[in-house]
């Protein structure tokens, strides 16, 4: 019996390690995948910047000057599955007729709304004369943005600010690629 014994317990013992080593598919680590979101920016719909010349003296006069805007850009958005609420950008930009002041992505249907701001863009070069440029960054994407961003209904877009266009110069729908 003590033989026999001997001979089972390292046969039950070998079992139980080979069970517990074998390879378990539900433990594999999921494929990480992006998605690309990308806008053409152009200008952003009738906006138009106007100035007033007030005159001195006993009356006044004031010249109405309406100015169209100008320009173009692209932007591209990448979003890592591990990680769904931060978005690296590249956004591109040029022909702008006075220097930019920043970049958004706002929330709304067009890029000619005036959506609330959901997200400043940053490293947008700002000088003084800053009217082509490049950016490059990441952003933290709030719900909403998530939201609009993964069901595709075009409710987010980003637009550049310019000195004579505080509103949005150029502007662009995002969409999933």
């Amino acid at each position: 019996m003590k033989a026999l014994f001997s001979l089972i317990v390292p046969v039950l013992l070998m079992a139980v390690v080979f069970v517990a080593c074998k390879k378990n598919n539900d433990d594999a680590i999921p494929a990480v995948t992006t998605t690309t979101y990308t806008a053409a920016l152009t200008p952003a719909g009738s906006r138009t910047a106007t100035s007033t010349t007030i005159t001195s003296g006993t009356g006044t006069s004031a010249t109405v000057v309406s100015v169209s805007a100008t320009g173009t850009g692209n932007f591209q958005g990448v979003v890592n599955s591990t990680n769904p609420t931060q978005m690296s950008y590249t956004l591109t930009y040029s022909g702008l007729a006075t220097p930019v002041t920043g970049a958004y992505i706002n929330s709304g249907t067009s890029a000619t709304a005036s959506g609330p701001q959901a997200i400043t863009l940053t490293g947008i070069p700002t000088s003084t004369t800053a009217t082509s440029g490049t950016a490059t960054g990441t952003a933290t994407l709030p719900t909403g943005v998530v939201t609009n961003l993964t069901s595709n209904n075009s409710q987010s877009y980003v637009i550049i600010t310019t000195q004579r266009f505080p509103n949005g110069a150029i502007g662009g729908t995002i969409t999933r690629q």
